[in-house]
C-alpha cells in the first residue's frame, strides 16, 4: 500500500519534502523528495501509478519500483509546464 504525501509533510518537519509512506506487507518504508512549488500539476497520481507499474513489469522488486517512480515522477513535475490558464502538465519526457 502506498500512501502518497504530496500535499502535507511530516508532522515533525516543514512542508520542504514530500514524504510518501509504503507497506510492503513487512515494514513500512518512508520515500521523501524536495517540494516542487507551483501547486502540483494535473495527473501526478495517475504517472506515479503507471511508472510503478512499468517498473514492476520491468522486473524491479516493489520498493525499488516505488523509488524509481518517485524520482520519475518527481523530474517530471520539476519540468512542469502551463499550456494556458490551468494547471501544469507533467514533462514525461523530463530526466532525472
Amino acid at each position: 500500500m502506498l500512501i502518497k504525501g504530496g500535499h502535507t509533510g511530516s508532522l515533525n518537519e516543514s512542508s520542504s519534502h514530500s514524504i510518501d509512506l509504503l507497506y510492503d506487507g513487512r515494514e513500512f518504508v518512508e520515500l521523501r523528495a524536495a517540494r516542487i512549488p507551483g501547486g502540483g500539476a494535473h495527473g501526478l497520481g495517475c504517472a506515479l501509478s503507471a511508472a510503478i507499474t512499468a517498473y514492476l513489469a520491468l522486473g524491479m522488486n516493489l520498493v525499488g519500483a516505488v523509488r524509481c517512480a518517485k524520482r520519475y515522477v518527481t523530474a517530471a513535475l520539476r519540468a512542469s509546464f502551463r499550456l494556458g490558464a490551468g494547471r501544469p502538465v507533467l514533462d514525461h519526457f523530463a530526466r532525472k
